[in-house]
């Protein structure tokens, strides 16, 4: 290299096998278009190649710096490879004028290229992971000025100067590796380059870094101490670093003598110039500081008209210029303006997690893409009449922030009684105090993502994931915990903070700090007392009802709806009650069910897409078969909507999409009767209640409601997930168990078949056991965790283990309730409808009388006395019946059922059977496909045959026999 690319790296100490390893590369005048044409930059024409090539049209040399994402790298201990260029920053040696600022343009990013975070590419992964310790550089040439450094501690400086070879990039990427090599793993320290401090917190990579547990050097330039801006960029660095378990540091160059004596005169002197100057990497040691010096003071560099609020927060200032007697200014000052200041206190987005963060990606991901809702809280203070300094926080959506603060209300904000109560609000002044309010204190403003939803969420600036449950959140650290905002209050969800789990088991190893309670004691307490001496009169219940509790603390979605049914009295609801105990913060917390089946769809659909786990209780018979009809109507849509995790989809007045309530809840479903549509059966894991042991009954009620024994161990299981995701990642673990639940839905399968299921039917209730037997896979992975393997596997598929049982427990349900097909239902209700007197049968050749068919009444086709000397046709007509003679001579009897009329009849008099949106077709395909058709027309196309009724007339028919009408057994004949 030469020219000015060449000098620029010499002077910040960058060694050449580091430059050459990176791939830096100088660009002359005369190279520039052929440069341009081999990276794709275009001619004069596109906006890159205008850009580069404007740099060298004055003759001087460009230096190309490439930058690597972190993502890009590649290259392991064993196989070196030169990874893809992320980012391609310049530096001209005759920089462009920023029209805007007047300012030179010294370093500059080509157009469309995103800033990265940067690693050598000579550093491994290997080498990486093996750092304790990461330095965060403001700058490309810093951090490869730092690599130098670290370098040289451990290696002459002649090693890395370069050779041949070198010429040959993964060669020198090689060579430098092996030096890296060198250094002691617990000395090393990965540098880490960002682009700039002022935009460091816009890249989304940052979430996918780990410092848990690291020292982090933060290294921004020298003016750290004495500017305002930079002081809070570095700030927020700290508060970044510490947010992901890190423990931030700042390399600050005037704790160096000489340096600190040239930082008088360049305030923005940094890492690289230290190192070409003053110090070596053995002195970086003494650079270090635990904390950042006090906050400069901002510039007041106020301009005639400005407007501020005023320094205490309390009034709104305007900037005036002061005047001598001869009317020349000299000078400005800030007058009172109004008795009320304010500022944004947060900016807070209320959303749910990302389909994307619920599979394992960074905090953010895809949320650009998600609806979501705004809203601020404005701190507002004045001195009131006392002379005390008041305040009260207004609230309401961001979009107030468009308005005046007179007309805040209108546009659905909550200002409290004490501010309007004060003699200065509103202000008069409405758009200066605004615009000013907005200036006020921003750094200062906290920028928040609230949860709509409980259950797992990603943490903010971290790979963690938290779970939220009621008020409360369950994270790996205090820091974690405080950074995720549960929405979810009792204002949005009645009974919200009813939610909760009693989370005591912080320590190291599952411990309670205070040594209070034991956790193996309380996983022991709650199997005895549901599984081993449980209350359900069998333990496929016990087994089933456990997993149901712990289903929400894996972190996969769940599409598992129960259904208790039962007489009254005989468990039902207590069950339900017993399962929510493992939800509780207190004892005693679910003596009323959270939810009823007589609530309103809507709040039903809204609580099981904000809750893990939702009871609607008591689907009983009614007086009023509407109010019957309609409760039935909402648990079946529910239920459907939590099997297919879809919510129903609604528009607003303006006919755009309002967001669609996704169910989230395992949802639990008690009732004295089974639905009565098959395709919501199948969609159920039941369990039918004939009573309780009484005496191991009370002893689960003590449990529930004088202990949170069941809660701690619901916590300590989420911990146990916590802690899988910490040392798998939260994506790998995601696809592990994701692989786990096939597998338990295959061992489901498996198991359904030894108990007497139809291979052909195993799919949806398999994956409905393996779905649910996932939360006792949770209890299994913490029971291995503190060594109980013995007690883990009786959690398992094995014969008689409780997973085995669960599956047991759903087999139960398919084999003794087979489903009616909608076929066999449709010809059962049209032989009612005949024999009540609804429809009737009429002779094919229009004779006015009964008709006759051996071994049928004449009432069951229809024709009734009722005090008539002769039968009477009663109802509508839905068929006619035929007599002819086969080909052997032998009487045939067919039973023509009108398609069209018959199903009507069926439909309109037995709608408990044919349910609301059953199609006739579909119903008598599925009359063919279950061979009810005559066997005479058996190999008709189609679903019906023509007969001729009479003279020319055709009519279509589907024709049956007596036996399939009336469910005689078929005559020998």
């Amino acid at each position: 290299m030469t020219g000015s690319g060449a000098i620029k790296l010499a002077s910040s100490a960058v060694a050449p096998l580091v430059a050459a390893a990176r791939g830096y590369e100088s660009v002359h005048a005369e190279q520039s278009k052929d440069f341009a044409q081999r990276w794709g930059l275009g001619d004069g024409r596109t906006k890159p190649g205008r850009q580069f090539l404007s740099m060298c049209s004055s003759g001087g040399d460009v230096l190309v710096m490439p930058w690597y994402s972190a993502e890009n790298l590649v290259s392991t201990a064993d196989a070196f490879v030169v990874p893809e260029v992320s980012s391609v920053q310049v530096r001209p040696r005759f920089p462009r004028l920023n029209e805007a600022t007047g300012k030179q343009r010294k370093y500059e990013f080509l157009v469309g290229q995103d800033t990265v975070l940067d690693f050598h590419p000579a550093m491994t992964r290997e080498w990486m992971h093996s750092a304790p310790r990461t330095l965060i550089a403001e700058g490309l040439l810093k951090g490869d000025s730092a690599l130098t450094a670290q370098i040289l501690l451990h290696a002459a400086k002649e090693e890395l100067e370069l050779i041949d070879t070198d010429r040959i990039r993964v060669s020198a990427m090689r060579r430098l590796s092996a030096i890296l090599d060198r250094i002691p793993p617990h000395e090393r320290v990965s540098i880490l380059s960002v682009a700039g401090v002022a935009n460091w917190r816009s890249n989304p990579e940052w979430h996918t870094l780990r410092f848990k547990g690291s020292r982090v050097l933060v290294s921004f330039d020298g003016d750290v101490a004495t500017n305002w801006n930079v002081w809070g960029m570095a700030q927020q660095m700290f508060d970044f670093i510490e947010n992901k378990h890190g423990s931030p540091l700042l390399v600050d160059l005037s704790r160096s003598a000489a340096a600190g004596a040239a930082l008088a005169e360049n305030r923005s002197m940094g890492l690289d110039d230290f190192f070409c100057a003053f110090g070596t990497w053995a002195d970086l040691g003494d650079l270090i500081s635990p904390e950042l010096p006090p906050r400069p003071d901002k510039p007041d560099d106020a301009r005639e008209g400005e407007w501020r609020v005023g320094r205490d927060g309390t009034c709104l200032e305007q900037c005036v210029a002061i005047k001598d007697e001869d009317g020349r200014q000299r000078g400005v000052e800030w007058q009172l303006r109004e008795a009320i200041g304010g500022r944004i206190a947060t900016l807070d987005v209320q959303r749910t997690p990302t389909p994307q963060e619920t599979v394992g990606e960074p905090f953010g991901a895809g949320a650009d893409r998600q609806p979501s809702i705004s809203r601020c809280e404005i701190e507002i203070a004045w001195i009131d009449v006392h002379g005390n300094k008041a305040s009260g926080v207004i609230s309401g959506p961001t979009n107030i922030l468009n308005y005046q603060p007179i007309d805040w209300i209108r546009h659905g904000a909550h200002i409290p009684e004490s501010v309007l109560a004060s003699p200065a609000w509103p202000p008069r002044k409405g758009a200066d105090w605004l615009k000013a309010m907005k200036g006020s204190e921003t750094q200062s403003t906290k920028s928040r993502t609230v949860w709509q939803v409980m259950g797992w969420v990603p943490v903010p600036g971290d790979e963690a994931r938290a779970f939220i449950v009621g008020d409360q959140v369950v994270a790996s650290t205090p820091s974690a915990s405080a950074s995720v905002i549960a929405g979810v209050t009792g204002a949005v969800l009645a009974g919200a903070t009813k939610f909760g789990v009693h989370d005591v088991y912080v320590g190291p190893e599952f411990s309670d700090p205070t040594g209070k309670y034991n956790l193996m004691d309380d996983i022991r307490t709650v199997l005895r007392a549901y599984i081993d001496d449980g209350p359900w009169l069998d333990k496929k219940i016990a087994a089933t009802v456990l997993a149901a509790a712990l289903r929400p603390t894996v972190p996969l979605h769940t599409s598992v709806a129960m259904y208790f049914h039962g007489a009254p009295q005989k468990g039902k609801s207590w069950t339900a009650e017993q399962i929510m105990s493992f939800w509780q913060s207190r004892p005693a917390s679910w003596t009323e069910l959270p939810g009823s089946a007589g609530d309103t769809m809507a709040s039903t659909e809204t609580a099981i897409s904000k809750t893990p786990i939702w009871v609607a209780d008591d689907l009983a018979p009614s007086v009023s078969r509407q109010k019957a009809d309609a409760e039935t109507a909402s648990v079946d849509q529910l239920i459907r909507a939590v099997h297919n995790g879809t919510g129903k989809r609604r528009m607003n007045a303006d006919m755009t999409s309002k967001p669609v309530a996704e169910p989230i809840a395992l949802l639990i479903v008690t009732a004295e009767n089974l639905p009565s549509i098959d395709s919501i059966r199948q969609r159920l894991v039941t369990i039918e209640f004939a009573g309780l042991k009484a005496a191991a009954r009370d002893e689960a009620q003590a449990l529930a409601t004088r202990t949170t024994t069941a809660a701690r161990v619901t916590a300590a299981v989420l911990r146990m997930m916590i802690l899988e995701g910490e040392r798998r990642g939260w994506r790998n673990m995601i696809v592990e168990l994701t692989g786990d639940l096939a597998a338990s839905v295959d061992n489901a399968a498996l198991i359904l078949e030894r108990r007497g299921v139809d291979p052909s039917r195993t799919t949806r209730p398999a994956e409905l056991a393996g779905d649910l037997c996932l939360g006792l896979l949770g209890l299994e992975i913490l029971l291995r965790e503190l060594g109980e393997d013995a007690l883990a596997d009786t959690l398992t598929f094995d014969e008689g283990a409780l997973s085995a049982l669960v599956c047991e427990q759903v087999a139960l349900d398919v084999t003794t309730k087979p489903p009616a097909e909608p076929g066999q239902v449709l010809i059962d209700c049209i032989a009612k409808a005949l024999s009540s007197g609804h429809a009737y049968l009429a002779n094919l050749d229009g004779s006015p009388n009964a008709p006759q068919v051996r071994g049928i009444a004449t009432h069951d086709l229809g024709w009734h006395q009722k005090g008539q000397p002769e039968p009477m046709a009663q109802g509508h007509c839905v068929g006619e019946i035929k007599t002819f003679e086969s080909k052997t001579g032998e009487q045939i009897e067919v039973i023509l059922l009108d398609p069209t009329e018959a199903f009507n009849v069926a439909r309109r008099y037995y709608p408990d059977e044919i349910k609301p949106g059953t199609r006739g077709e579909s119903s008598w395909k599925s009359a063919k496909l279950l061979n009810l058709m005559h066997p005479h027309y058996a190999h008709t196309v189609g679903l019906k045959v023509q007969v001729r009724t009479g003279g020319d007339r055709k009519a279509s028919w589907f024709p049956v026999n007596k036996e399939t009408l009336f469910g005689l057994t078929p005559s020998a004949e």
